[in-house]
C-alpha cells in the first residue's frame, strides 16, 4: 500500500507539472484558445545565381597555390593556368536552360604542398581598381538554399556564408564534395540566424556572401576542381497585412525606414 501511494503521488506530481508547463507556453496556449499566432505561409522558389557570366564572380586561393617565375617582374606569382576559373556549358539533367548561353561556373585549384588549402568563391565588383565582395541579397525569409555542384571525387568541404542584417556572418556546411558528377545539394537554413526583428518592418532579409572550399590535409595537392550552376532560394514571402501597411512601402522609398527585400520592392 505504501508504494502503491508514492506511485499515485509521484504521477500526480508529474501531470501538475505537465500542466503548468503547458499554461506557461504562451504559443500552445495561443494555438489552443484560437489566439494570434499567424502560420500562414507562401513558399516560392528564386533563382538566386545561374553562373552564367564568369565576370560576375571572383575567386580567391590561399597562400599555398601553385606559384611561377614571372621573368618580368622577378618575382614568383600565383600559376593562373593551375589556379583559375571560367565556364563551361552544360547543364545538370533536367535543369532548365535559361538564355543563350546555357553555361556553368568552373574553379580549377592546385597548390604546392598538402595542407588545409582553401579556395573563395565570390561575387564581386571593383572598388577603386580592387575587387570587393558584392554580397547578393535575397528575398522574403528564406527556409531552404539549393545549389547544383558538380564533383570530382576529391576530398573537399563545402561551405555556405551568408550575412545577416546587422553584418553578422554565418556559415553553413554543405558537406564533402567526394561524389562524382552533378548535385543537387539543399540546405535548410539554420533558425537561430535572424531574419526579422519585432519592429516595423519586420522582416530583415539574408545576404549570400561566398562559398569557401576546405582541403581535407590528406588529399592530393596538384590538381581540383568543380562546378558550380543554379543556385536557388525557398522563401516565405508572405506579407502580413495591417490598417496603415502602405506606411511601410512609403517609408522606405522615402529613406524613412530600412528597406525589406519581398516581392514587393
Amino acid at each position: 500500500m505504501k508504494r502503491t501511494g508514492k506511485l499515485c503521488t509521484l504521477f500526480i506530481l508529474v501531470m501538475l507539472i505537465s500542466v503548468v508547463g503547458f499554461v506557461g507556453d504562451s504559443s500552445l496556449v495561443a494555438q489552443f484558445s484560437g489566439g494570434p499566432v499567424n502560420k500562414t505561409q507562401n513558399i516560392q522558389t528564386f533563382v538566386l545565381n545561374s553562373f552564367e557570366d564568369p565576370a560576375e564572380w571572383r575567386v580567391d586561393f590561399s597562400m599555398y597555390a601553385a606559384k611561377k617565375f614571372n621573368a618580368t617582374s622577378k618575382q614568383f606569382e600565383v600559376d593562373r593556368e593551375r589556379n583559375t576559373w571560367t565556364n563551361f556549358v552544360g547543364k545538370p539533367w533536367g535543369v532548365a536552360i535559361e538564355g543563350p548561353t546555357n553555361r556553368c561556373l568552373a574553379v580549377k585549384g592546385g597548390f604546392d604542398r598538402k595542407g588545409y588549402n582553401w579556395i573563395e568563391v565570390y561575387p564581386y565588383k571593383t572598388v577603386n581598381g580592387k575587387a570587393e565582395i558584392k554580397p547578393l541579397p535575397m528575398i522574403g525569409k528564406v527556409e531552404a538554399i539549393d545549389v547544383w555542384v558538380w564533383g570530382g571525387n576529391f576530398q573537399w568541404r563545402l561551405e555556405l556564408h551568408l550575412l545577416d542584417y546587422l553584418g553578422y556572418k554565418h556559415v553553413i556546411d554543405a558537406g564533402w564534395l567526394n561524389f562524382v558528377g552533378w548535385r543537387n545539394i539543399r540546405l535548410s537554413v539554420p533558425r537561430h540566424i535572424p531574419q526579422g526583428e519585432k519592429y516595423v518592418p519586420r522582416l530583415k532579409t539574408l545576404r549570400f556572401e561566398k562559398f569557401v572550399l576546405l582541403a581535407n590535409p590528406g588529399e592530393r595537392e596538384d590538381i581540383f576542381y568543380v562546378y558550380f550552376d543554379r543556385m536557388q532560394i525557398q522563401s516565405d514571402v508572405y506579407m502580413e497585412r495591417f490598417d496603415g501597411d502602405d506606411l511601410v512601402e512609403q517609408g522606405f522609398k522615402a529613406g524613412w525606414m530600412p528597406k525589406q527585400e519581398t516581392l514587393k520592392q
